[in-house]
C-alpha cells in the first residue's frame, strides 16, 4: 500500500462528507450534459428516509461512476464549473432524451 500520497482526489470531497452511505466507484465515469428530465431529489443514503442533499434539475450536468445500491444511483451534480451536490437518486439517467449529450 502506497501511503506517500497525502491528499484524496475525490470530486466534491466536502459535499461527500454529508453522506450517510458512501458510494463505491465502478471504474467507469459518464456524464449527462444538460439534464432535461424532471427534477430528482438527492439523498445522503440510498433510502427515502435519508437526509435530502440537493436536487438534479434541468440544465445540470450529472457525473455518474459508482455501483448502484438496491436500485439507487449515486451522482455528483455540477452547476457551471463547480460541484453543487452529491447524493443518491432512484430514477436512472440512461436515455439519450434525458440529456442534451453524454460523455464517457
Amino acid at each position: 500500500m502506497d501511503t506517500s500520497q497525502r491528499e484524496l482526489d475525490l470530486p466534491a470531497l466536502e459535499l461527500r462528507k454529508q453522506l450517510d452511505f458512501q458510494p463505491v466507484t465502478d471504474g467507469d465515469v459518464s456524464v449527462c450534459i444538460g439534464y432535461r428530465d424532471r427534477v430528482q431529489t438527492l439523498y445522503s443514503a440510498p433510502w427515502e428516509t435519508a437526509t435530502k442533499t440537493g436536487t438534479i434539475r434541468q440544465g445540470d450536468n450529472v457525473m455518474m461512476g459508482h455501483l448502484d445500491w438496491n436500485g439507487w444511483i449515486f451522482g455528483t451534480v455540477w452547476r457551471g464549473d463547480r460541484p453543487y451536490a452529491v447524493g443518491w437518486y432512484h430514477t436512472p439517467i440512461a436515455d439519450e432524451n434525458q440529456c442534451e449529450g453524454f460523455a464517457g
